[in-house]
């Protein structure tokens, strides 16, 4: 009988331990159900009509239904630059901030399995010229089109995600707001992403480094926030609990993931004020609420959107 009690009490310590079993199952089909949504990269060199690379210059991927910005690039010293972890579907490219006199141009590209190689031929002669082919490789795996040498560069930059999820003060799940990445120095854009239908949105493979973080476009009479983060190795949970008294309040936490895997997050069940009592650091307080920064920062208009050559 002693062994009996003792093999029952260890039977319902685990389950304990283990919480609830259907938010167990919960847990894991979510995780599930972001990894099964294919992600791919955008990878390419920017170069002048002798061949020489173009360093600097912005490679930016549009929404083609609004336009709006999702992510962006800027080329290194040999030109080359790499946009990853984006869904596959219809994208609009703009290449821009170029040398003086210099025209862009924005191309219209369709992102599949294999992901898109996107050159692009520049001069002050006529817009730039982009040429595609697949081959970007799958997210977290943007290095594989590089040479030896810049993959080795490429790899050495520590990267990893910001993840998170937007609320209402009841706790109920924010749909369509938009989370913006931004440089803190001149506040350009790294990225920015929509929520999903349960408030839910992953940056990924993004450069340890300091960031503001802007939420915007929220239901009406709801106030957006900037907040200051640290993103470090370990990725980071940036939750935002917002309402129609007073700007949205940013939690944080360490957790994020490194780049290529911002799916674990998606098991997190703490709510916002959960996380607070845990004592989670908040991170940011106003700079300007609910400002929008301009995708358009190149003074001359591009093209139309054009497909580019294959």
């Amino acid at each position: 009988m002693k062994e009996r009690g003792r093999g029952v009490a260890i039977l319902v310590a685990l389950m304990v331990l283990a919480g609830p079993l259907p938010q167990a199952f919960s847990q894991q089909n979510e995780e599930s159900n972001r990894r099964s949504v294919l992600r791919s990269n955008i990878v390419g060199k920017v170069v002048n009509a002798q061949g020489n690379p173009i360093k600097n210059a912005k490679v930016t991927v549009q929404d083609p239904d609004n336009q709006e910005l999702v992510a962006r690039g800027t080329t290194n010293d040999d030109g080359n630059y790499v946009i990853e972890c984006l869904d596959q579907r219809k994208y609009h490219l703009l290449l821009s901030a170029l040398p003086e006199r210099f025209v862009g141009q924005t191309a219209v590209v369709e992102l599949g399995k294999e992901g898109l190689i996107v050159q692009w031929s520049a001069s002050t002669e006529a817009p730039a010229i982009a040429t595609t082919k697949t081959g970007g490789g799958v997210c977290g795996c943007g290095v594989e089109w590089l040479s030896e040498r810049e993959k080795s560069n490429r790899r050495s930059v520590l990267r990893s995600n910001i993840v998170g999820k937007v609320v209402d003060a009841q706790g109920n799940p924010i749909k369509n707001a938009k989370v913006t990445v931004q440089e803190p120095d001149d506040q350009d854009v790294v990225a920015r992403r929509r929520t999903d239908d349960k408030g839910n949105y992953v940056f990924e493979c993004l450069e340890h480094d300091k960031y503001h973080l802007l939420l915007s476009a929220l239901p009406e009479r709801f106030v957006g926030q900037t907040a200051v983060v640290e993103l470090g190795k370990e990725g980071l949970i940036v939750q935002w609990s917002a309402s129609t008294e007073a700007p949205a309040i940013a939690t944080a936490r360490t957790g994020g993931g490194v780049c290529g895997c911002g799916a674990a997050w998606l098991s997190e069940r703490s709510r916002i004020g959960a996380l607070l009592a845990a004592g989670v650091v908040v991170v940011g307080v106003g700079v300007s609420v609910g400002v929008l920064v301009s995708d358009d920062d190149d003074p001359r208009k591009p093209q139309p959107p054009a497909s580019p050559s294959q």
